[in-house]
C-alpha cells in the first residue's frame, strides 16, 4: 500500500458519494480510502457501509467524534507510507491524487494543497469558507514562508513514519496545529504543493456547522488555557469576552484581501456572525473549565 486517504464523513453525508466518484476516475494500485464516521452517526454508518468496495472501507471511530477525532483513527488504522487527510466538503478535482503521490515527502513531513471555493456556493457555504478556509487559497499560502506556513488537515498528506514519532499529539484527536507544532519541534517542516488542490462544497446545515464550530471552540480554549501560565491563564479568561470581535475582525480583513470573496462577504454576514459567536462561546467555556 502506497497511499491511504482518511475521509472523515460528518454531515454533507449526499456529498460522500461523488466524492468517491471523483477518486475512483483517477485511483490507482496501492491506494486506499478509510471512511471513517462517528460510532453514533447512524446515517453515517449506513452510508459508509454501503459505500465502501474493495478499495474504500467504512471505519466506526469514537461517540460524539469531530473531524480531528475521525483522522486520528484513520491513522491509526491507515497501512501506507503516505497518508493524506480530508473531509467529504473538499472534493478532489482531477489530478488530485497524482498530486498526493508525487508530493515530495523527502523534503517535508507534511505538505498541504489549497482549498478553494466551488462554484454556486449560497451565503451559508461562503460564510463557512471566509471563516475556515481563506487561509488555505492557493494565493494565501504562495506568499507564507516555510517558517511561517500553515497548512490546512482538510487536504494535508502526511509520511507516515513522521506523524507515529509524534503519535503523542494526536492520541486524543488529529488538531493540526498541535500535529504540526510537535513535528516542527522535531525537526521537520511543512510544504505545499499546488496541485494538491481541492474544492470546497459545503454540506453542512447551519445548526450542523455552529454546533460544530461551539464544540471545536470548546476543545480550543480548554487546549490553549492549559498551555498558559497561571497568570497568563487568568489573563486569557479575562479578555475572552473580546474573542467575538477580534475574531470577526481577523476574518474580515482577510476576506476584504482575498478578491474573490469580497463580493460575498455582506450576504455571509449574518451567517458568519453566528458561526463565530459559536466558536467564541465555545472557547471562552473552553478556557474556563481547563483548571486553575
Amino acid at each position: 500500500m502506497i497511499l491511504t486517504v482518511v475521509l472523515a464523513v460528518q454531515g454533507g453525508l449526499h456529498l460522500t458519494a461523488p466524492w468517491l466518484h471523483r477518486f475512483e476516475a483517477q485511483r490507482r494500485e496501492g491506494v486506499e480510502v478509510l471512511l471513517v464516521y462517528a460510532s453514533d452517526d447512524q446515517p453515517a454508518e449506513e452510508a459508509c457501509r454501503a459505500l465502501q468496495n474493495e478499495w474504500a472501507r467504512a471505519v466506526q471511530g469514537p461517540e460524539r467524534a469531530l473531524v480531528p477525532h475521525l483522522w486520528a483513527v484513520g491513522v491509526r488504522e491507515s497501512s501506507a507510507e503516505r497518508v493524506a487527510l480530508t473531509v467529504v466538503h473538499c472534493q478532489p478535482p482531477p489530478g488530485w491524487l497524482g498530486a498526493l503521490l508525487g508530493a515530495d515527502l523527502a523534503r517535508h513531513e507534511a505538505i498541504g494543497g489549497p482549498i478553494e471555493q466551488g462554484p454556486g456556493a449560497d451565503a451559508v457555504g461562503w460564510a463557512i469558507y471566509l471563516q475556515r478556509y481563506t487561509p488555505f487559497t492557493g494565493s494565501t499560502m504562495a506568499t507564507a514562508g516555510p517558517d511561517s506556513r500553515e497548512i490546512a488537515g482538510d487536504n494535508a498528506l502526511y509520511d507516515r513514519r513522521s506523524l507515529m514519532d509524534v503519535a503523542s499529539s494526536w492520541e486524543r484527536g488529529f488538531w493540526e496545529l498541535e500535529v504540526h507544532r510537535a513535528l516542527r519541534r522535531a525537526g521537520g517542516s511543512l510544504g505545499l504543493e499546488p496541485a494538491m488542490w481541492t474544492e470546497h462544497r459545503n454540506g453542512y446545515s447551519v445548526r450542523e456547522f455552529a454546533e460544530q464550530r461551539l464544540r471545536h471552540g470548546f476543545v480550543f480554549g480548554q487546549a490553549r488555557a492549559r498551555s498558559l501560565t497561571r497568570v497568563r491563564r487568568l489573563g486569557y479568561r479575562v479578555l475572552t469576552p473580546s474573542i467575538p470581535a477580534l475574531f470577526g475582525a481577523k476574518i474580515a480583513a482577510r476576506s476584504l484581501g482575498f478578491p474573490p470573496a469580497r463580493r460575498h462577504l455582506i450576504p455571509a454576514l449574518p451567517w458568519l456572525a453566528l458561526f463565530v459567536l459559536a466558536w467564541s462561546l465555545g472557547e471562552a467555556a473552553g478556557a474556563q473549565g481547563a483548571g486553575p
